[in-house]
């Protein structure tokens, strides 16, 4: 396995930061959906181990896939930055 840590935190830091989008992501108790004593499992919880799931799998499958996750996250970072940056420079105008 390769990247085992990067895929957890890929899968984990999608379902925190959609939840900012997505309010059925958010970590409250509304969005529960197993609640057993104190163990209680979210709908963002479900959606990081099913990230996880799908990212191990592409990664199993060779090298191809994986490339072509990893350069289009790339694509996606570099393109919000480029955005950030652009904004930035319109406010300070």
């Amino acid at each position: 396995m390769i990247q085992t840590a990067t895929i957890a935190a890929v899968g984990v830091a999608f379902s925190k930061f959609a939840g900012y989008f997505i309010h059925e992501l958010e970590l409250n108790d509304k969005n529960v959906l197993l609640h057993i004593g104190s163990f209680k499992v979210y709908t963002a919880q479900l959606v990081s181990i099913t990230l996880i799931i799908f990212l191990t799998y592409i990664n199993t499958k060779g090298i191809k896939g994986g490339k072509l996750i990893q350069t289009s996250f790339t694509i996606t970072k570099l393109l919000a930055l480029f955005g950030l940056d652009r904004i930035w420079v319109h406010i300070r105008r």
